[in-house]
């Protein structure tokens, strides 16, 4: 696929203003998420952008397709307008995305076992939870978990997104204060947690993109054949770092 750069790349007197990109090979997703743990997040960048550009060109007909100078001209791609916008596409051909043509604001999901929730107290039961309707968590959801946990419990981070991100139970709406009270506790209390998330992140992945790739066993006599995800979160905080650094 073919692409315009929102920033073009300068070498020397030569302005590249296009790139031809194409999906990445198992190798270039196994070598950035080795760099990604032994480096940084700006040298998994390059090695991505680098491995699944084709050729950079502009409309004069200069071109280069030589690997060793299109990974030179990544190089010199602006971090925050360019290279983070070529990722983003580059993602997108590995899988199409997935729209929601009929507006689904919430979903529900049942629970593998009841959650009960009791007075702190007397231990009296006050009710018990079998279902949870929550609303795709929006980044003000995610900005309110933060803002109350931070970022040192990655886990119950997630759960705390979930939280806030909670609109009923069992068909109830859920009040402000119930949700700041039991919430994070149906989600401690989980009976069968490994169900119960996987039916919450299944939800999730019904629209958008998937990041996910197909992976073959090295042993052809195998056969295996899995999918795998690639983290993006590492090259979306990089191009924030960026965009602070050029501020």
């Amino acid at each position: 696929m073919e692409i315009k750069l929102p920033v073009p790349i300068k070498s020397g007197d030569t302005i590249y203003t296009h790139a031809e990109i194409t999906r990445p090979r198992s190798k270039i997703l196994a070598q950035t998420t080795k760099t990604i743990r032994s480096s940084s997040e700006w040298h998994a960048m390059l090695d991505f952008i680098a491995g699944c550009v084709l050729r950079f060109f502009n409309e004069d007909g200069s071109e280069v397709d030589d690997k060793v100078a299109i990974k030179a001209l990544v190089r010199k791609m602006p971090a925050v307008q360019t290279a983070n916008y070529v990722v983003s596409q580059i993602l997108i051909l590995m899988d199409p995305v997935k729209y929601m043509e009929d507006y689904e604001p919430e979903f529900t999901i049942d629970l593998s076992e009841p959650v009960v929730i009791v007075n702190a107290k007397t231990r009296e039961e006050l009710f018990k939870v079998e279902t949870i309707t929550m609303r795709h968590p929006t980044l003000g959801d995610c900005i309110n978990a933060f803002q109350k946990l931070g970022a040192n419990d990655e886990v119950k981070l997630q759960w705390q997104i979930y939280v806030e991100s909670l609109t009923a139970y069992n068909g109830e709406p859920i009040d402000t204060k119930t949700k700041n009270t039991y919430g994070m506790f149906i989600f401690n209390e989980l009976k069968d947690p490994i169900a119960d998330y996987k039916a919450i992140s299944n939800n999730y992945k019904k629209h958008g993109l998937d990041t996910s790739v197909k992976r073959h066993c090295k042993n052809r006599a195998c056969g295996k054949v899995w999918r795998t995800n690639l983290n993006t979160s590492n090259f979306f905080v990089s191009a924030l770092q960026s965009s602070q650094v050029a501020m």
